[in-house]
């Protein structure tokens, strides 16, 4: 995994494993700086999100951003499902496009605005995944 993270991205997740005591793996700003996206080790989603979500409400009230949470898998089905809810279907196919399938109801939530999500996630994915050239979404 060749990861490379902005000066912001660095302090908040030093900010976070100090509060949490999860390791980051992953961090993303959006181009808005309205939404932090955190990826933490299997199993650690728990802690990281804290009781009643404790840690996420502290993150969000610091920076004045929202926070979202995903665990990583080495499995990139596995974390989509992670990254995305409502997934229903993922394939990966021989040239390297990702095939996300949602239910109807979810895919203008999925795809954002002017499909601002779906640049976020093919980003993260494209960060662990290096096969990846083009996320789709039906």
């Amino acid at each position: 995994m060749n990861i490379k993270l902005s000066s912001e991205e660095l302090n908040i997740i030093q900010m976070f494993e100090y509060l949490t005591d999860v390791d980051c793996l992953d961090c993303y700003i959006d181009k808005e700086g309205k939404v932090i996206f955190l990826i933490v080790d299997k199993g650690q989603l728990k802690k990281a999100v804290g009781k009643n979500g404790r840690n996420t409400k502290f993150l969000e009230e610091t920076t004045n951003m929202k926070v979202k949470i995903s665990e990583y898998s080495n499995d990139i089905k596995e974390f989509v499902k992670n990254l995305i809810s409502n997934v229903k279907d993922v394939v990966l196919t021989d040239n390297g496009n990702l095939i996300i399938t949602v239910e109807k109801y979810a895919r203008p939530f999925v795809l954002g605005r002017e499909r601002r999500n779906l640049e976020i996630y093919k980003r993260l994915l494209s960060k662990s995944f290096n096969n990846i050239k083009e996320i789709y979404i039906k």
